[in-house]
């Protein structure tokens, strides 16, 4: 993949969860996988762009409050540890993302073939 599709991907990604929530993710990964379901491995590119996402919005927010003692408080109520708490976060957007790509690419697959793909 482009660099600047890249960049477009998780560009859109970060404004559309910090627009409407995390549930954009899968949208836009759903979107992109449709548009790009011809180019091999775009699963992985939109999992990747998912947590790079997150990732610089966890960056972001971290300038604006105390995300470390936020951490700490969820370290102690979900036992992963502080630093467990970032990896969650990062892997649920991947997961997400990877997830609605498959299953639109899967569902595209399977619809007929008089239809437009």
């Amino acid at each position: 993949m482009r660099p600047m599709r890249f960049a477009l991907l998780t560009t859109a990604m970060t404004a559309g969860t910090m627009a409407a929530g995390w549930w954009t993710v899968a949208v836009i990964a759903a979107s992109w996988s449709l548009l790009t379901r011809a180019e091999r491995a775009h699963h992985l590119t939109v999992a990747t762009s998912a947590a790079l996402s997150w990732a610089l919005l966890l960056g972001v927010m971290s300038l604006r409050g105390p995300v470390a003692r936020v951490s700490e408080v969820l370290g102690g109520i979900i036992p992963v540890g502080t630093l467990g708490i970032f990896a969650v976060t990062l892997v649920f957007p991947a997961v997400l993302a990877g997830s609605a790509s498959v299953v639109t690419s899967a569902l595209v697959r399977r619809l007929p073939a008089d239809l437009p793909r």
